[in-house]
C-alpha cells in the first residue's frame, strides 16, 4: 500500500536519512525509533506531505491511498473547538458521519464524546481517542501516528496498543513505549546520526 524508494531528507543541511527503501502492506504496523532529533516526526510529515523545511529525494508511492496524520500535539484553536466542531465541519457532515461514528467508538472500544464538551478539557488519552476517531471519519487508508503516547494512562497505553494491532490497515507511528513497540509492531525503523550528527544510518527490522 505504501512503497518507498530511495528517500532522502536533509534539514538545514543535515542529513536525517539516506537511501531509505521499504514497502509497507496492508496488514504491517511500523515503529519508528531513535533519539530525539533525529527525524522521526519529518519522515511521517515528509510521507503525509506536509513538510515544507526538508530538502528531499526518493520516490513515495501510497498508489491513491489516501493518509491520515496524527500530530503529536493539538493545535491552540483545535483546543478551544467542542468536541462537536472539532470531529465534523458542519450539521450536513454530522449527518453523514453519525453512523460512522458509534460504529467506530463500538468497534474500538471508545467512550462516547459529549460533544459540547471543549477538546482543551479532555485528558490526554481522550485527546489521543478523539483525534483518532477525527481520522478514522476520514476513513483514510494508512495512519500516521507521531508520538501518540504522550501524557497517556496505563490503561489507555492499553487500549492503544490493542487499537494498532486490531485495525485492519497499515500503521506508521512514533513512539519510545517499549511496551508499545513489543506488543504492536510488525516492523522497527530505527533512525541514528553519526559523527556528531554531520551523517546518519537506519535499520530496518
Amino acid at each position: 500500500m505504501l512503497e518507498i524508494h530511495d528517500l532522502s531528507i536533509t534539514v538545514n543541511n543535515r542529513p536525517l536519512l539516506k537511501g531509505l527503501n521499504m514497502v509497507i502492506n496492508r496488514h504491517d504496523k511500523l515503529a519508528i525509533i531513535g533519539e530525539e532529533g533525529n527525524g522521526k516526526s519529518t519522515l511521517l510529515k515528509v510521507i503525509a506531505g506536509q513538510c515544507s523545511y526538508a530538502a528531499l529525494s526518493g520516490t513515495i508511492q501510497s498508489f491513491n491511498y489516501s493518509i491520515g496524520y496524527l500530530k503529536q500535539s493539538m493545535d491552540d484553536n483545535e483546543l478551544t473547538l467542542s468536541c462537536f466542531d472539532y470531529l465534523f465541519t458542519s450539521e450536513l457532515d454530522y449527518y453523514n458521519k453519525i453512523n460512522d461514528y458509534y460504529d467506530l467508538i463500538n468497534q474500538f472500544a471508545i467512550t462516547d464524546y459529549d460533544f459540547n464538551q471543549q477538546v482543551a478539557t479532555l485528558s490526554g488519552g481522550e485527546k489521543v481517542k478523539l483525534a483518532l476517531l477525527k481520522l478514522l471519519l476520514n476513513q483514510d487508508d494508512i495512519l500516521l501516528l507521531d508520538e501518540p503516547t504522550n501524557d497517556l494512562d496505563i490503561n489507555t497505553l492499553d487500549w492503544l496498543a490493542q487499537f494498532i494491532q486490531e485495525y485492519p490497515n497499515p500503521i506508521l507511528f512514533v513512539s519510545h513505549d517499549t511496551s508499545l513497540l513489543t506488543s504492536s509492531a510488525t516492523m522497527i525503523l530505527h533512525m541514528q546520526q553519526l559523527k556528531k550528527k554531520s551523517d546518519c544510518t537506519y535499520t530496518l527490522y
